[in-house]
């Protein structure tokens, strides 16, 4: 309960009493008023009628007539009071003229003790007494949990009445004055108990209260925990289960392949039947792939870096990824995107947009594929692929982003992917807040769409405005570092088709020694190291290389760490420096992406 200053309660003791009051209390207040306004009126009337023969009779008669109009006001006031059934400051407002009537009324007892100066007149005296004892402990009874109001309502009535009797004097009138002084002590005091106890019964009820709320929040928090748990391990049932089938279809593949190259079948048809093989081992490593990132989000290993990027040299990016494949369908794809700096994880909202691209793509036969960008008048970006493909129908909108969920394709074709490209887009977007949306008519196409916020003026500033050339990587020194002479091989042939100038490493020593003179006079521009290598420099791994070169090429020198460790500690603690990681099997696009960046801050201006 709020805790009035104590002069406060004294001059405004309605207003100070009602603070911390509940509802409830207002409504008994009212309820009750009919029958103290019934009783303290009868009592007016009984005495006037005792005194009828005062000589203050005329006194009298207006006395009557202002308390019965008090009365009546009371009476107005608890009638507007249950026709409105007001709540909150409103019945704060209507219990305080309420309890203002009521003083005045105690106002009015008061005064007649000094209009009713008949000391010897035993039975008038007697009434007068009597009546306003009666009032006071009446007003005890519903007045107590508003106490301020029931002390000052007291002290009205019974002061004048006490001081009357000491002016009159004599034996009698001074045991009176004396009996009214503990009667209305004791008034008081019973009155602060009951509000008292009132409070605790009203503390303990709101407690309760909170108790019991608190309870319900607790539980359906539990419940909504329960409900979710439910839900991801029936996901992942779904998950495990679709990931089963779709990683034994290319194994079972890959496995009937390899067997037919050994026969003289196979010698004859080697050519084609390495493409095949080709072909499923890029499905099962696309897969792997689609599956690690799904996890790494979900696991919440994977971390947002926002920074300003060029956003048309992203999509322009994206768009010449897709150029080929598109063009082998007979599609065009189209990029229309103004200059501008966006503010994002220019990485992953590529990552986004690609398996927005490619998806439409994939699903659409004839006509275009559109990728816009549109600057919002409020700010930010609004980048839109739209296709002229199959359409989707309003049932299927939402579970397009279920994984392994894919709209026409209940063979589970492969060329049709694999079903996990629209869920790692969902799980990107809601990570990042791009807020993705989709609007499809069936048979006419779809349209994707996600807001990017803009970079302030000192970003794009700062922001590289220069989209990458197709031969931006051609001169780039990398270092590999790689122990596996199959994966290094095969790292530094895809490396040199892009024009890289690549020199390799198979340890941590080979590595310190490819940029020491004289083996290099110009050390490279950036590297590839391996997370776990076979032998290290005193060291645990490839982050501890990568420490040690950088002492010998600048704090800043660019490098990614590559491993297969998802989730790992290293790979965690490489992140948190700043450090780029790439998770095997990496994809040509990745990597390309990754170059292409550093290729890009090494140009000159």
């Amino acid at each position: 309960m709020t805790q009035a200053h104590p002069l406060r309660t004294w001059l405004t003791p309605c207003r100070a009493a009602t603070e911390g009051i509940e509802q409830d209390q207002f409504d008994g207040l009212m309820k009750v008023i009919n029958d103290i306004v019934v009783g303290t009126t009868s009592g007016a009337l009984f005495t006037v009628i005792v005194f009828r023969n005062h000589p203050n009779g005329a006194a009298l008669k207006v006395w009557l007539a202002v308390f019965l109009l008090i009365s009546l006001w009371r009476l107005v006031w608890r009638s507007q009071y249950l026709r409105r059934q007001p709540r909150g400051d409103e019945a704060r407002r209507l219990c305080v003229r309420s309890l203002r009537l009521a003083l005045l009324h105690a106002a009015m007892w008061g005064l007649i003790s000094v209009l009713l100066w008949r000391p010897d007149a035993p039975l008038a005296e007697t009434v007068l007494q009597i009546s306003v004892i009666a009032m006071c402990l009446g007003a005890n009874i519903h007045l107590s949990p508003f106490y301020p109001v029931l002390r000052n309502y007291i002290l009205l009535a019974m002061v004048p009445l006490v001081a009357r009797n000491v002016a009159i004097g004599g034996v009698l009138h001074l045991i009176l004055a004396t009996m009214l002084s503990i009667i209305a002590y004791y008034s008081l005091r019973l009155g602060r108990v009951q509000q008292a106890m009132t409070h605790d019964v009203y503390d303990q009820r709101r407690r309760n209260a909170e108790l019991a709320s608190a309870l319900k929040d607790e539980n359906a928090v539990a419940e909504a925990a329960r409900q979710r748990a439910e839900e991801a391990s029936a996901a992942r049932t779904r998950l495990f289960a679709a990931a089963n089938h779709d990683l034994r279809q290319p194994l079972y593949a890959i496995g009937l392949l390899a067997q037919t190259l050994q026969s003289p079948y196979g010698a004859a048809n080697a050519t084609t039947l390495g493409a095949r093989l080709v072909e499923g081992v890029d499905s099962l490593g696309h897969l792997l792939d689609e599956l690690i990132e799904l996890s790494r989000v979900d696991s919440g290993s994977l971390e947002a870096r926002p920074a300003p990027f060029d956003l048309q040299a992203l999509l322009a990016e994206t768009t010449a990824l897709f150029e080929p494949e598109a063009r082998a369908k007979g599609l065009r794809l189209v990029l229309i995107a103004p200059p501008g700096v966006a503010l994002g994880d220019r990485a992953l909202i590529g990552r986004v947009l690609s398996n927005l691209v490619s998806n439409a793509v994939r699903y659409t036969a004839r006509g275009l594929v559109t990728l816009r960008a549109t600057p919002l008048a409020e700010g930010g970006w609004t980048v839109a692929v739209e296709d002229t493909g199959i359409g989707l129908a309003e049932s299927e909108q939402a579970r397009i982003f279920e994984e392994f969920y894919q709209v026409a394709n209940p063979g589970r074709d492969r060329t049709l992917g694999v079903g996990l490209g629209l869920a790692i887009v969902k799980r990107l977007s809601d990570m990042l807040g791009l807020d993705i949306a989709v609007a499809s008519v069936v048979g006419r196409g779809s349209r994707f769409t996600i807001r990017l916020p803009a970079a302030t003026s000192e970003q794009a500033d700062a922001a590289p405005l220069t989209p990458a050339a197709d031969d931006a990587l051609r001169g780039l020194r990398v270092l590999v570092v790689e122990d596996d002479a199959f994966a290094r091989t095969a790292l530094v042939q895809l490396l040199t088709s892009w024009g890289c100038l690549v020199a390799e490493a198979a340890s941590a020593k080979q590595a310190i020694a490819r940029i020491d003179p004289p083996h290099v006079a110009t050390p490279p521009g950036c590297g590839l190291i391996d997370l776990r290598l076979a032998e290290g420099l005193a060291s645990r791994d490839g982050l501890d290389v990568l420490q040690h070169l950088r002492r010998s090429l600048g704090a800043q020198w660019p490098a990614a760490i590559v491993t297969g460790d998802v989730g790992s500690a290293r790979a965690q603690e490489a992140r948190q420096a700043g450090v780029a990681v790439l998770y095997k099997p990496v994809r040509p696009m990745q990597l390309r992406a990754f170059l292409s960046n550093v290729a890009a801050q090494h140009q000159p201006n």
